[in-house]
């Protein structure tokens, strides 16, 4: 796991909470569709409140995204990535 700071790209779905649900997001210039959403969850932060996902994408990475609730801006914060096979 590393800890990462980059803006993101989401294209997301409202749940029936009004909750945007990643659905895929841009990572170091590739588009990756989430095949699994696991915990996520809110709190405050510097810039108000933040929210928290965790997914899983197409190759079994997985990364947290954060959602800064008054802009809507997207970033990724951590990410597990498997080592590439070469």
């Amino acid at each position: 796991m590393r800890f990462v700071d980059e803006p993101t790209e989401v294209e997301a779905r409202i749940d029936t909470d009004g909750v945007p649900v990643p659905r895929t997001f841009t990572w170091r210039g590739r588009r990756l569709a989430v095949t699994d959403l696991g915990r996520r969850w809110e709190k405050e932060g510097d810039d108000g409140l933040v929210r928290h996902f965790l997914v899983m994408v197409t190759g079994g990475d997985r990364f947290e995204l954060v959602q800064h609730f008054g802009s809507g801006r997207w970033r990724v914060v951590r990410a597990w990535e498997r080592p590439a096979l070469v």
